[in-house]
């Protein structure tokens, strides 16, 4: 969406504008506003109709078109992340990052961490680490895999110029991210 409204002249929304608590999406893409520095105005304000332009019409179209991808992508991809969270909300492939980062297997000297997982599931050292790096290894390529999944499809809703190809581009993203990564 930030592609399509760049050089508009939305600016920042702020809670002391009376509009504030009815800005959603929607309301955005259908209605026009314009920037306003003014002290209690919360930085914007309807358009003036004059300032309407092609431009404008065309870009806020795509933006419309350009939405439900990229809210279909934002919603798997953030699904994605949230497997590789504990019930603390500590990021667990950073804990096996250090755990695995701190420890030498060559010299058999290994992280408390390491240790406190061998000795919790009766295992050696050795084989504790080496599960540790899996998982570790594992939840980086689920990360780089994620990314790569952004990139590519931030490239495409780009690349939208019209309803087919929204629809094509959110078939993709539905695919490549729900249906094939379904287990």
């Amino acid at each position: 969406m930030r592609f399509c409204i760049l050089d508009t002249n939305f600016g920042m929304a702020l809670p002391v504008n009376p509009e504030y608590n009815a800005l959603n999406n929607s309301y955005i893409k259908d209605k026009f506003f314009q920037r306003t520095l003014q002290a209690g105005k919360g930085g914007f304000m309807p358009g003036v109709q004059n300032e309407l332009n092609d431009l404008y019409i065309q870009k806020r179209e795509l933006a419309s078109l350009m939405y439900p991808p990229i809210a279909r992508l934002v919603e798997l991809l953030h699904n994605r992340s949230l497997v590789n969270l504990n019930d603390y909300g500590t990021q667990m492939d950073d804990v096996l990052a250090h755990e695995v980062q701190t420890s030498n297997p060559e010299a058999n000297q290994f992280s408390p961490g390491v240790m406190e997982y061998a000795k919790t599931l009766g295992i050696t050292n050795q084989q504790a680490y080496t599960e540790l790096k899996i998982e570790y290894e594992t939840a980086y390529a689920f990360k780089m895999r994620s990314f790569a999944f952004m990139k590519m499809f931030q490239s495409k809703i780009r690349l939208i110029q019209n309803k087919a190809d929204a629809d094509a581009v959110l078939a993709e993203i539905n695919s490549k991210l729900f249906i094939e990564t379904m287990i």
